[in-house]
């Protein structure tokens, strides 16, 4: 499959390093350009690319860039595909976001700002020395499955959409509420 990773540093370039050892073909970019992120890719063997070509490379495209450079994702070229989002929200790094603070998931905001995209959010809570050292779970979509596994990018999409997968079917409501302005469960629940 080939995959497109934005964002080179220590989550972008371990998973652009895992895909590349199952035999996924990826494109690695950063916020600076092909030439920056050559090292990068060739350590990982991965071809380098800007964040664009990047995007238009995947059929999947991973992200894992600050979040308060989500803006600069390139929604045009990655309508319709699925990106996996691995941002995390760190005041200090980031600045405040009102809408986190809030209640609103990052991810949200990314999807958002990626209205025809399928946004994933994964490997949030994974630390990357672990996600560089451990092995994955083995079977369809796991990280060691087989080249040619049931994880094509039309399977993954189905999963991905809210017509294929219950939980997404909760979060769009979820987000369908919030945008009519109904009330969190949780500020219920605290406010009773």
């Amino acid at each position: 499959m080939r995959i497109g990773v934005i964002g080179a540093g220590h989550i972008g370039a371990t998973v652009a390093q895992r895909l590349v050892d199952e035999g996924h073909e990826v494109a690695i970019s950063n916020s600076r350009g092909r030439e920056a992120v050559q090292p990068i890719a060739d350590e990982v063997g991965a071809q380098p690319a800007t964040v664009e070509e990047a995007a238009e490379f995947g059929e999947i495209v991973f992200e894992a860039v600050p979040l308060h450079a989500y803006t600069d994702l390139p929604a045009d070229v990655l309508k319709g595909k699925i990106v996996v989002d691995a941002a995390n929200y760190y005041p200090s790094r980031d600045g405040p976001f009102e809408e986190i603070e809030n209640g609103i998931a990052s991810s949200e905001l990314i999807q958002r700002h990626l209205p025809d995209s399928m946004v994933v959010k994964a490997f949030n809570t994974i630390q990357w020395p672990t996600s560089r050292t451990s092995a994955a779970p083995r079977g369809p979509c796991g990280a060691a499955s087989p080249s040619g596994s049931a994880c094509s990018a039309a399977s993954l999409r189905a999963r991905a959409s809210p017509e294929g997968n219950p939980n997404r079917r909760s979060a769009a409501r979820r987000s369908e509420a919030r945008r009519r302005g109904a009330a969190p469960r949780h500020a219920i629940a605290s406010a009773a």
